[in-house]
Protein backbone atom coordinates (compact mmCIF):
# COMPACT_ATOMS: atom_id res chain seq x y z
CA UNK A 1 0.00 0.00 0.00
CA UNK A 2 1.38 3.45 -0.89
CA UNK A 3 2.12 6.08 1.78
CA UNK A 4 -0.69 8.23 0.33
CA UNK A 5 -3.18 5.36 0.54
CA UNK A 6 -2.08 4.55 4.09
CA UNK A 7 -2.69 8.16 5.16
CA UNK A 8 -6.13 8.13 3.58
CA UNK A 9 -7.03 4.82 5.21
CA UNK A 10 -6.03 6.03 8.68
CA UNK A 11 -7.81 9.36 8.27
CA UNK A 12 -10.97 7.72 6.97
CA UNK A 13 -10.99 5.27 9.85
CA UNK A 14 -10.84 8.21 12.27
CA UNK A 15 -13.63 10.03 10.47
CA UNK A 16 -15.93 7.01 10.41
CA UNK A 17 -15.19 6.18 14.04
CA UNK A 18 -15.50 9.72 15.44
CA UNK A 19 -18.05 11.24 13.07
CA UNK A 20 -17.96 14.64 11.42
CA UNK A 21 -16.43 16.27 14.51
CA UNK A 22 -13.14 14.51 13.76
CA UNK A 23 -12.70 16.71 10.66
CA UNK A 24 -9.76 14.68 9.45
CA UNK A 25 -7.87 16.43 6.69
CA UNK A 26 -8.51 13.96 3.92
CA UNK A 27 -8.18 14.99 0.30
CA UNK A 28 -9.63 12.40 -2.05
CA UNK A 29 -9.69 12.45 -5.83
CA UNK A 30 -12.90 10.86 -7.06
CA UNK A 31 -14.14 10.45 -10.61
CA UNK A 32 -17.93 10.39 -10.93
CA UNK A 33 -19.42 8.90 -14.09
CA UNK A 34 -23.13 9.64 -14.62
CA UNK A 35 -25.27 7.79 -17.15
CA UNK A 36 -27.86 10.59 -17.04
CA UNK A 37 -28.39 14.00 -15.47
CA UNK A 38 -32.10 13.56 -14.71
CA UNK A 39 -33.51 14.29 -11.25
CA UNK A 40 -32.86 10.85 -9.67
CA UNK A 41 -29.19 10.99 -10.68
CA UNK A 42 -28.82 14.56 -9.43
CA UNK A 43 -30.39 13.52 -6.11
CA UNK A 44 -27.95 10.63 -5.78
CA UNK A 45 -25.04 12.97 -6.50
CA UNK A 46 -26.31 15.44 -3.91
CA UNK A 47 -26.58 12.64 -1.33
CA UNK A 48 -22.99 11.62 -2.08
CA UNK A 49 -21.78 15.22 -1.69
CA UNK A 50 -23.69 15.52 1.58
CA UNK A 51 -22.02 12.40 2.94
CA UNK A 52 -18.58 13.80 2.15
CA UNK A 53 -19.41 17.14 3.76
CA UNK A 54 -20.98 15.69 6.90
CA UNK A 55 -17.95 13.46 7.47
CA UNK A 56 -15.33 16.13 6.91
CA UNK A 57 -14.02 14.55 3.72
CA UNK A 58 -12.48 16.99 1.27
CA UNK A 59 -12.69 15.68 -2.26
CA UNK A 60 -11.56 16.73 -5.69
CA UNK A 61 -14.55 15.56 -7.72
CA UNK A 62 -14.41 15.20 -11.48
CA UNK A 63 -17.97 14.73 -12.74
CA UNK A 64 -18.38 13.24 -16.20
CA UNK A 65 -21.82 12.97 -17.79
CA UNK A 66 -21.96 10.41 -20.57
CA UNK A 67 -23.01 11.71 -23.97
CA UNK A 68 -26.09 10.71 -25.95
CA UNK A 69 -24.36 7.55 -27.18
CA UNK A 70 -23.55 6.45 -23.62
CA UNK A 71 -19.83 7.19 -23.99
CA UNK A 72 -17.41 9.51 -22.21
CA UNK A 73 -17.28 12.87 -24.12
CA UNK A 74 -14.12 13.30 -26.17
CA UNK A 75 -12.75 16.18 -24.11
CA UNK A 76 -13.09 14.23 -20.86
CA UNK A 77 -11.65 11.11 -22.46
CA UNK A 78 -8.45 12.95 -23.43
CA UNK A 79 -7.60 13.65 -19.78
CA UNK A 80 -8.96 10.40 -18.38
CA UNK A 81 -5.81 8.34 -18.92
CA UNK A 82 -3.60 10.83 -17.07
CA UNK A 83 -5.73 10.90 -13.93
CA UNK A 84 -5.47 8.19 -11.29
CA UNK A 85 -8.34 8.81 -8.83
CA UNK A 86 -8.51 7.32 -5.36
CA UNK A 87 -11.95 5.97 -6.28
CA UNK A 88 -14.60 6.03 -8.96
CA UNK A 89 -18.34 6.47 -8.40
CA UNK A 90 -20.52 5.27 -11.28
CA UNK A 91 -24.18 6.24 -11.30
CA UNK A 92 -26.28 4.23 -13.73
CA UNK A 93 -25.86 1.01 -15.66
CA UNK A 94 -23.92 2.37 -18.63
CA UNK A 95 -21.60 4.34 -16.36
CA UNK A 96 -21.05 1.20 -14.30
CA UNK A 97 -20.18 -0.83 -17.41
CA UNK A 98 -17.60 1.76 -18.49
CA UNK A 99 -16.08 2.01 -15.01
CA UNK A 100 -15.72 -1.76 -14.70
CA UNK A 101 -14.28 -2.06 -18.23
CA UNK A 102 -11.71 0.69 -17.77
CA UNK A 103 -11.07 0.69 -14.03
CA UNK A 104 -7.56 0.30 -12.66
CA UNK A 105 -6.64 -0.75 -9.16
CA UNK A 106 -8.64 1.86 -7.27
CA UNK A 107 -12.06 1.09 -5.77
CA UNK A 108 -15.17 1.40 -7.92
CA UNK A 109 -18.57 1.93 -6.34
CA UNK A 110 -21.67 1.81 -8.51
CA UNK A 111 -25.14 3.13 -7.76
CA UNK A 112 -28.47 3.29 -9.61
CA UNK A 113 -27.83 -0.17 -11.10
CA UNK A 114 -30.97 -2.10 -12.00
CA UNK A 115 -29.66 -5.62 -12.64
CA UNK A 116 -26.48 -6.56 -10.81
CA UNK A 117 -26.26 -9.76 -12.87
CA UNK A 118 -25.49 -7.71 -15.99
CA UNK A 119 -21.98 -6.94 -14.74
CA UNK A 120 -18.79 -8.75 -13.80
CA UNK A 121 -17.90 -7.44 -10.34
CA UNK A 122 -14.24 -7.45 -9.33
CA UNK A 123 -12.72 -7.59 -5.87
CA UNK A 124 -12.29 -3.81 -6.04
CA UNK A 125 -15.89 -3.04 -7.03
CA UNK A 126 -19.05 -2.70 -5.00
CA UNK A 127 -22.53 -1.52 -5.80
CA UNK A 128 -25.95 -0.38 -4.64
CA UNK A 129 -28.69 -1.76 -6.86
CA UNK A 130 -32.26 -0.72 -7.58
CA UNK A 131 -33.45 -4.28 -7.15
CA UNK A 132 -36.20 -4.57 -4.54
CA UNK A 133 -36.29 -7.88 -2.66
CA UNK A 134 -39.50 -9.77 -3.39
CA UNK A 135 -40.06 -10.12 0.35
CA UNK A 136 -40.25 -6.33 0.57
CA UNK A 137 -42.78 -6.29 -2.27
CA UNK A 138 -44.98 -8.86 -0.55
CA UNK A 139 -44.80 -7.32 2.92
CA UNK A 140 -45.73 -3.90 1.53
CA UNK A 141 -48.59 -5.44 -0.46
CA UNK A 142 -50.02 -6.99 2.71
CA UNK A 143 -49.86 -3.60 4.42
CA UNK A 144 -51.46 -1.55 1.65
CA UNK A 145 -53.92 -4.24 0.49
CA UNK A 146 -54.54 -6.33 3.62
CA UNK A 147 -57.59 -8.11 2.15
CA UNK A 148 -55.73 -9.40 -0.91
CA UNK A 149 -54.78 -13.05 -0.88
CA UNK A 150 -53.95 -14.10 -4.47
CA UNK A 151 -51.20 -12.19 -6.28
CA UNK A 152 -50.93 -12.47 -10.05
CA UNK A 153 -47.56 -12.15 -11.78
CA UNK A 154 -46.89 -12.30 -15.52
CA UNK A 155 -43.20 -12.43 -16.25
CA UNK A 156 -40.56 -13.04 -18.86
CA UNK A 157 -39.24 -16.50 -18.20
CA UNK A 158 -35.62 -15.66 -18.96
CA UNK A 159 -35.45 -12.53 -16.80
CA UNK A 160 -37.55 -13.21 -13.71
CA UNK A 161 -37.90 -16.95 -13.13
CA UNK A 162 -35.67 -16.75 -10.03
CA UNK A 163 -37.70 -13.84 -8.63
CA UNK A 164 -40.98 -15.69 -9.12
CA UNK A 165 -39.53 -18.82 -7.52
CA UNK A 166 -38.53 -16.70 -4.51
CA UNK A 167 -42.01 -15.14 -4.39
CA UNK A 168 -43.65 -18.55 -4.34
CA UNK A 169 -41.39 -19.67 -1.49
CA UNK A 170 -42.02 -16.49 0.53
CA UNK A 171 -45.75 -16.03 -0.13
CA UNK A 172 -47.05 -18.24 2.67
CA UNK A 173 -45.12 -16.16 5.22
CA UNK A 174 -47.33 -13.20 4.30
CA UNK A 175 -50.57 -15.16 3.97
CA UNK A 176 -50.48 -14.90 0.19
CA UNK A 177 -50.67 -17.20 -2.82
CA UNK A 178 -48.87 -16.56 -6.10
CA UNK A 179 -50.52 -17.19 -9.48
CA UNK A 180 -47.67 -16.79 -11.96
CA UNK A 181 -47.71 -17.14 -15.74
CA UNK A 182 -44.47 -17.01 -17.75
CA UNK A 183 -44.42 -15.66 -21.29
CA UNK A 184 -41.75 -15.74 -23.96
CA UNK A 185 -43.04 -13.08 -26.38
CA UNK A 186 -45.25 -9.95 -26.18
CA UNK A 187 -48.20 -11.48 -28.12
CA UNK A 188 -48.70 -13.92 -25.23
CA UNK A 189 -49.57 -11.13 -22.77
CA UNK A 190 -53.32 -10.71 -23.56
CA UNK A 191 -54.00 -14.42 -23.12
CA UNK A 192 -52.07 -14.46 -19.84
CA UNK A 193 -54.15 -11.54 -18.54
CA UNK A 194 -57.38 -13.29 -19.54
CA UNK A 195 -56.31 -16.41 -17.65
CA UNK A 196 -55.64 -14.40 -14.48
CA UNK A 197 -58.69 -12.13 -14.56
CA UNK A 198 -60.97 -14.36 -12.46
CA UNK A 199 -58.27 -15.83 -10.25
CA UNK A 200 -56.36 -12.96 -8.60
CA UNK A 201 -56.93 -10.09 -6.17
CA UNK A 202 -53.98 -7.96 -7.26
CA UNK A 203 -51.57 -7.86 -10.22
CA UNK A 204 -47.90 -7.35 -9.35
CA UNK A 205 -45.81 -6.04 -12.26
CA UNK A 206 -42.11 -6.76 -11.85
CA UNK A 207 -39.34 -4.83 -13.60
CA UNK A 208 -39.34 -6.95 -16.74
CA UNK A 209 -38.19 -5.99 -20.23
CA UNK A 210 -40.79 -8.25 -21.83
CA UNK A 211 -43.84 -7.44 -19.69
CA UNK A 212 -43.30 -3.94 -18.29
CA UNK A 213 -42.43 -1.53 -21.08
CA UNK A 214 -43.82 1.47 -22.94
CA UNK A 215 -45.84 -0.76 -25.25
CA UNK A 216 -47.56 -2.76 -22.49
CA UNK A 217 -48.17 -0.23 -19.71
CA UNK A 218 -51.48 1.05 -21.08
CA UNK A 219 -52.72 -2.51 -21.67
CA UNK A 220 -51.90 -3.55 -18.09
CA UNK A 221 -53.47 -0.46 -16.53
CA UNK A 222 -56.65 -0.87 -18.60
CA UNK A 223 -56.82 -4.50 -17.44
CA UNK A 224 -56.65 -3.25 -13.86
CA UNK A 225 -59.57 -0.84 -14.24
CA UNK A 226 -61.75 -3.09 -16.38
CA UNK A 227 -61.45 -5.99 -13.96
CA UNK A 228 -61.27 -3.87 -10.79
CA UNK A 229 -58.00 -5.54 -9.88
CA UNK A 230 -55.39 -3.25 -8.27
CA UNK A 231 -52.11 -3.04 -10.16
CA UNK A 232 -48.77 -2.67 -8.38
CA UNK A 233 -46.35 -0.97 -10.75
CA UNK A 234 -42.56 -1.25 -11.06
CA UNK A 235 -41.88 2.50 -10.67
CA UNK A 236 -43.43 5.82 -9.71
CA UNK A 237 -44.11 6.64 -13.36
CA UNK A 238 -46.54 3.71 -13.39
CA UNK A 239 -48.33 5.09 -10.32
CA UNK A 240 -48.74 8.44 -12.02
CA UNK A 241 -50.14 6.64 -15.08
CA UNK A 242 -52.74 4.70 -13.07
CA UNK A 243 -51.21 1.91 -11.02
CA UNK A 244 -52.55 1.87 -7.46
CA UNK A 245 -49.06 2.08 -6.01
CA UNK A 246 -45.42 1.33 -6.79
CA UNK A 247 -42.32 0.87 -4.72
CA UNK A 248 -39.38 3.16 -5.35
CA UNK A 249 -36.16 4.49 -3.89
CA UNK A 250 -34.73 7.38 -1.91
CA UNK A 251 -32.14 8.39 -4.49
CA UNK A 252 -30.42 10.82 -2.15
CA UNK A 253 -29.86 8.03 0.37
CA UNK A 254 -28.45 5.84 -2.41
CA UNK A 255 -25.80 8.55 -2.82
CA UNK A 256 -25.10 8.44 0.91
CA UNK A 257 -24.90 4.65 0.78
CA UNK A 258 -22.39 4.88 -2.08
CA UNK A 259 -20.37 7.37 -0.03
CA UNK A 260 -20.19 4.94 2.85
CA UNK A 261 -18.93 2.19 0.55
CA UNK A 262 -16.25 4.45 -0.95
CA UNK A 263 -15.12 5.64 2.48
CA UNK A 264 -14.77 2.04 3.63
CA UNK A 265 -12.96 0.93 0.47
CA UNK A 266 -10.47 3.74 -0.18
CA UNK A 267 -7.02 2.99 1.15
CA UNK A 268 -7.47 -0.78 1.18
CA UNK A 269 -5.10 -2.61 -1.10
CA UNK A 270 -7.51 -5.49 -1.61
CA UNK A 271 -11.19 -5.45 -0.82
CA UNK A 272 -12.66 -8.51 0.88
CA UNK A 273 -14.62 -9.30 -2.29
CA UNK A 274 -17.41 -8.02 -4.44
CA UNK A 275 -20.35 -6.78 -2.40
CA UNK A 276 -23.52 -5.74 -4.19
CA UNK A 277 -26.36 -4.66 -1.93
CA UNK A 278 -29.88 -3.35 -2.53
CA UNK A 279 -30.89 0.19 -1.70
CA UNK A 280 -31.62 0.24 2.03
CA UNK A 281 -34.40 2.84 1.82
CA UNK A 282 -37.49 1.80 -0.11
CA UNK A 283 -40.33 4.28 -0.67
CA UNK A 284 -43.75 3.99 -2.28
CA UNK A 285 -46.08 6.22 -4.27
CA UNK A 286 -49.90 6.13 -4.28
CA UNK A 287 -52.59 7.04 -6.81
CA UNK A 288 -55.71 8.03 -4.88
CA UNK A 289 -57.86 8.41 -7.99
CA UNK A 290 -57.10 4.81 -8.94
CA UNK A 291 -57.93 3.75 -5.39
CA UNK A 292 -61.32 5.45 -5.71
CA UNK A 293 -62.07 3.86 -9.08
CA UNK A 294 -61.07 0.44 -7.79
CA UNK A 295 -63.01 0.95 -4.53
CA UNK A 296 -59.87 0.41 -2.46
CA UNK A 297 -59.68 2.11 0.92
CA UNK A 298 -56.19 3.38 1.71
CA UNK A 299 -55.48 3.66 5.47
CA UNK A 300 -54.51 7.14 6.69
CA UNK A 301 -51.15 5.89 7.93
CA UNK A 302 -50.31 4.49 4.50
CA UNK A 303 -51.16 7.83 2.89
CA UNK A 304 -49.05 9.80 5.34
CA UNK A 305 -45.96 7.68 4.80
CA UNK A 306 -46.12 7.70 1.01
CA UNK A 307 -43.17 9.34 -0.75
CA UNK A 308 -45.53 10.72 -3.43
CA UNK A 309 -49.31 10.87 -3.66
CA UNK A 310 -51.17 11.48 -6.90
CA UNK A 311 -54.70 12.83 -6.26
Amino acid sequence: MSRHSTRIAIALALVLACGADARAEVKLSIDILMSHTTAPYRQALEGFRRFLSEHGLIADLRIISLDATGEVPAQAARTEAARHPDATLALGSRATALALENGGGSPIVAGMVLNAEDFVWTAQSQGVTLEIPIETQLSTLRRILPDSRVVGIIYGRLQNQDVVDAAERAAATFGLKIEAIPIDAPPELPDALDRLAQRIDVLLVLPDKLVANANTSKQLILFSFRNRIPLVGPSQAWTEAGALYSLGWDFSDIGVQCGELIAAAVGKKNAAGARVVPSRTITYSLNLRSAQQLDVEIPDGVRREAHAVFP
